[in-house]
């Protein structure tokens, strides 16, 4: 159990919220290797409250991939790493991917 602790400390969790063109960007992450995940939830056009707080919102699509940033970018804070597109699987196409 303490090596599940320790473990679990020395992850580190980076989040971020995506611009309406799905553009997304993370500020000063150390080089290392990474494993990227996104997930979009389906929400309510406007509303306050689209559901309970107890109620999860439903998955609409995720993508799960590893990302290097290089020394050599993390030293350069203005030069981003650009991802390209990255095309998440639909939740309903998850079961017939696998």
């Amino acid at each position: 159990m303490a090596k599940w602790d320790q473990a679990r400390r020395a992850q580190k969790t980076f989040a971020t919220f995506c611009d309406s063109n799905g553009s997304f960007r993370l500020q000063d992450i150390p080089a290392g290797t990474y494993e990227l995940e996104i997930k979009v939830l389906d929400s309510k056009l406007d509303s306050v409250s689209p559901r309970q707080p107890y109620e999860p919102a439903p998955e609409v699509g995720s993508i799960v991939r590893q990302v290097i940033v290089p020394e050599t970018l993390a030293r350069q804070t203005l030069e981003p790493l650009d991802l390209g597109t990255l095309e998440l699987v639909p939740r309903q196409d998850r079961a017939s991917a696998n």
